[in-house]
């Protein structure tokens, strides 16, 4: 018994404690293993748009809450600005941000959740494509009565495009099709749309 227990305060003293970075770069790896993935729904709260363009706030349901972080990469896809008391689906990976050890969300995709949310995301984008001039009269142009060429923004494989076809060829043959090829799924989709358009 008692060498069985000095044995014990032995091994205790030659075990090598793992420094405070070592552990939080261990829980960061099981962390991100077993949260690759994960779906959030929550208010946002404490908003802050940094200098670097990433976005930083805080996801709450009332009785919890949960640190995000949206990098530039990610946040420059989303089309509306986030805000405080908005109410959101948040898609993402856990992780922890070692030098504090403390887990959060690292967002990948953000949608606003419920109508008042959507028609704020829309008056958003309106705001924004109305500073940029898009709605001034000056760069509008007269709608045709019989256009002799439209032109389809799609994927050359999906089915809107097919559909297009279908419609325009009953209702008239002397409208030539000009197809645009893009992707409109995946993370890419929203940069090439606007590429096609200009």
């Amino acid at each position: 018994m008692k060498s069985s227990l000095l044995q014990s305060l032995f091994d205790e003293e030659e075990r090598r404690p793992l420094s405070v970075s070592e552990l939080n770069e261990q829980v960061r790896n099981a962390i991100e293993r077993q949260f690759s993935s994960v779906w959030v729904e929550a208010e946002i709260l404490n908003f802050v748009a940094a200098n670097s363009g990433h976005w930083y706030f805080t996801l709450h349901d009332g009785d919890s809450q949960l640190k995000a972080a949206c990098y530039v990469r990610n946040n420059s896809r989303i089309r509306f600005q986030p805000f405080d008391g908005l109410q959101v689906r948040v898609r993402g990976k856990l992780s922890v941000y070692q030098p504090r050890g403390e887990y959060q969300i690292l967002v990948e995709s953000l949608q606003p959740v419920g109508e008042g949310a959507l028609r704020v995301a829309f008056e958003q984008i309106k705001l924004k494509l109305g500073k940029e001039r898009l709605f001034d009269e000056e760069f509008k142009r007269e709608l045709p009565l019989l256009p002799k060429r439209v032109g389809v923004v799609t994927s050359p494989n999906g089915a809107a495009f097919h559909d297009v076809l279908n419609v325009l060829s009953r209702r008239t043959k002397t409208v030539n099709i000009t197809l645009i090829p893009t992707r409109v799924q995946g993370e890419t989709a929203g940069g090439e749309n606007e590429g096609a358009v200009k």
